[in-house]
């Protein structure tokens, strides 16, 4: 008798090596399915393990302390069966012999069989147990292969096929987890894509009957744009975009497509994409109270769940743990990092989960947010989702890019939106003008002479040296104005209660002056008649302009751009220089006399054109010619592909508010289990400041578990975390 796994000493409780392989088998088939590929992830499955009808695996189970390779000899049988040169027996080579650490990269013939690539694992010199014993058990079917036919490739076959063999691993992987899972757990995981979305869609209806009474043409519009969605919701699937302004009720509308369409074509789950953690939260929160928190998995690296007074994760939150893992949830909301960076990882960790996007709904929000770096192998992997994989794309944005140059030209994106000219005209509540160039005591003239204004700026630095001066002059000439600093160097709790002392403010008609970074662009609910924007990307000065007149309920309202010649408005960042560069050209052309829509679009087009849109090579890395070579490099990759390439670490700031917190971490035995209850209370700095910070001080580790500002001077919920210019935390 072979077994796969051991539990305990009394081998009648351990699992029989076929009984995994068969399930394994079963599963990955059925995850398979969707894209006429059950035989052959039936295949995969049932020779993965294959290394394990070895006599040294079977003795490494009885306790031997013996390295035993297993994952090898499945890719080198399925070689030998269906022949060296079957393409089907290539592709499921990189799924077998990484199913434990990894897809490898494919190296090169000359590679010596201690290497770790593909060619060195199939090498026929390399050492691996005998596995002939699983003649004992079953037999393959040799004809299995993977038909062609069934897909629709267009250019870049190879870079195509590279996700294909992702999506066969990742299946593999999960199928292989799922069966494992069970044997250890003695039960199957409940409800696996049994969700119902009919219920669903009759959750969201009543919501959005909230609001089919509410008057006025804004209202009025808001709804046109949820029937074009409805309407658009019975087409077949596809690429879509949804351009809607600022206001234009863009998140439920969306997901009322979303919805309609999943059911319309028989569709598997729902993919919310989302660039900001802040505003991920806010939408999460939103579908949870509308579907129920069981039924929406909010997955991103902010996420902490929920534990018990022991430190041990609450049986509800295991559910969401363990469906984060694989994405079996009904509605995931995520982010740009968590999406992009599992669909280019090699690490099963991050593979497993793929699978689940086939024949989704994915909804790109802020489509204009993607990484531009990586941009076109990120696109022609949607594009290939869409094409073989039976999901729908949704690109949403009130500066929507045109992305016809860089997708193939057998699959485009189709608008939603009938009227775009009409709803953008309707909903416009901001008029926006180029000031030109302005010095610091002008823009602190502007803003001292307006009853109540917003200025947001590109550095912490300017944010603070602008707000100081409006506060000093404001004390010296006794001017009754309060003035509202928001940086990041805030904790989002404090930045959470200025943002509510600010909208209490302008709603009891309060002058305010509110000076901040960008983080007010995106996901804060805020009006003000008036905003200041230094130049930056158009996708940045139509999300301030959100941030004006947001309710319509002035009959004029102003944004005004300036480009300012202030020593703290210098961009270190080379991108963010070149996006303010070409929005101050889009801006100081006086001749184009242009909409905003279309001036977003003149930007995009110039920004595209500056930049490769895939700047570390990600295609080349499987697509080395016009032939079929599948020689990919997963590797290479997955440590070329990390949208986040500066590490920040969270630094807890002591107040009022979280001394019993900090007090029970000191002394808990799972300090860990406290991380979502304090993150509200942490700023963000680099490991060069963290390192600097130990070094004087100022932070200090606590519970080796989290850093803690120890040097309390620097932090003043004013201003945040050290108001000290020459201190080393103040940079950007």
């Amino acid at each position: 008798m072979y077994y796969a796994h051991s539990n305990g000493i009394d081998k009648n409780d351990w699992q029989t090596l076929i009984e995994h392989l068969n399930n394994t088998a079963k599963i990955c088939g059925d995850f398979l399915f969707d894209i006429k590929l059950e035989e052959v992830g039936k295949l995969c499955g049932l020779l993965h393990d294959l290394g394990k009808y070895s006599v040294e695996f079977q003795q490494k189970l009885d306790g031997k302390n013996i390295n035993v390779e297993h994952s090898t000899a499945g890719a080198v049988e399925i070689c030998k069966l269906l022949g060296d040169k079957s393409l089907t027996a290539k592709l499921l080579s990189y799924c077998i012999t990484g199913h434990h650490t990894g897809l490898l990269n494919y190296g090169a013939y000359s590679d010596n069989c201690e290497q770790s690539t593909l060619c060195a694992r199939l090498k026929s010199n390399r050492k691996i147990p005998n596995y002939q014993y699983y003649k004992q058990d079953f037999l393959v079917d040799k004809k299995t292969e993977i038909n062609l036919a069934d897909f629709k490739f267009g250019d870049n076959l190879d870079y195509c096929l590279s996700l294909l063999v992702r999506m066969i691993f990742s299946a593999l992987v999960d199928a292989d987890f799922l069966d494992t899972e069970k044997f250890i757990q003695k039960k199957q995981r409940d409800n696996l894509d049994k969700y119902d979305f009919k219920k669903y869609r009759d959750l969201l209806n009543s919501h959005l009957s909230k609001f089919s009474n509410l008057t006025g043409i804004v209202n009025e519009t808001r709804n046109e744009v949820l029937n074009n969605c409805l309407e658009y919701a019975l087409n077949s699937r596809g690429m879509f975009s949804l351009t809607v302004p600022t206001g234009g009720g863009k998140t439920l509308s969306s997901m009322a497509f979303a919805i309609n369409h999943l059911l319309n074509n028989k569709m598997k789950r729902i993919i919310y994409v989302i660039p900001y953690t802040s505003i991920i939260e806010q939408n999460a929160e939103v579908f949870k109270d509308i579907f129920g928190e069981n039924n929406v998995l909010e997955h991103h690296y902010n996420y902490e769940y929920k534990f018990d007074k022991n430190g041990e994760i609450t049986q509800a939150e295991q559910k969401l743990k363990q469906s984060s893992e694989n994405w079996d949830m009904p509605i995931i909301v995520t982010t740009n990092v968590q999406f992009f960076e599992s669909l280019f990882s090699n690490k099963t960790s991050r593979e497993r989960k793929l699978h689940n996007i086939i024949n989704s709904v994915i909804i790109f929000d802020e489509v204009q947010m993607f990484p531009i770096d990586y941009l076109k192998p990120c696109l022609l992997y949607i594009q290939e989702l869409v094409r073989n994989y039976k999901c729908s794309a949704v690109f949403c944005s009130a500066t929507q890019p045109d992305f016809k140059n860089i997708l193939n030209n057998d699959l485009q994106v189709k608008e939603i939106i009938k009227d775009k000219a009409k709803i953008f005209n309707v909903l416009k509540r901001v008029d926006i003008e180029y000031m030109g160039i302005i010095d610091d005591e002008k823009l602190v003239t502007e803003l001292s002479s307006a009853n109540s204004v917003l200025c947001i700026l590109n550095t912490r630095k300017h944010v603070y040296e602008i707000a100081s001066t409006l506060e000093k002059i404001f004390s010296a000439q006794q001017i009754n104005k309060k003035v509202y600093y928001l940086t990041t160097y805030l904790s989002p709790n404090d930045r959470k209660l200025r943002i509510k002392q600010i909208k209490s403010d302008l709603e009891k008609g309060v002058s305010c002056v509110v000076v901040s970074t960008q983080l007010i662009e995106a996901g804060v609910d805020i009006d003000f008649p008036v905003v200041y924007r230094v130049m930056c990307g158009m996708d940045s000065v139509i999300q301030s302009a959100g941030r004006c007149n947001r309710e319509g309920k002035l009959k004029e309202a102003k944004t005004y751009i300036f480009t300012s010649n202030s020593k703290f408005a210098v961009l270190k960042d080379n991108y963010l220089k070149q996006t303010a560069e070409i929005g101050a050209v889009i801006f100081k052309d006086k001749t184009l006399n242009l909409s905003l829509e279309q001036k977003a679009i003149n930007y995009f087009e110039q920004l595209y054109s500056f930049n490769t849109l895939d700047k570390y090579d990600i295609i080349y890395e499987f697509q080395k010619s016009n032939r079929c070579n599948l020689t990919f490099n997963f590797e290479n990759v997955a440590e070329k592909f990390h949208l986040i390439e500066d590490n920040q670490v969270p630094v807890i700031i002591p107040c009022a508010e979280n001394l019993k917190i900090l007090e029970d971490i000191k002394y808990s035995k799972y300090p860990l289990s406290y991380s979502r209850k304090i993150q509200p209370y942490t700023v963000s700095i680099y490991e060069n400041q963290l390192k600097e910070s130990l070094k004087l001080g100022d932070v200090a580790l606590l519970n080796n578990a989290f850093y803690i500002l120890n040097n309390k001077n620097l932090y003043t919920k004013k201003y945040g975390l050290n108001i000290d210019t020459k201190n080393q935390f103040l940079i950007g």
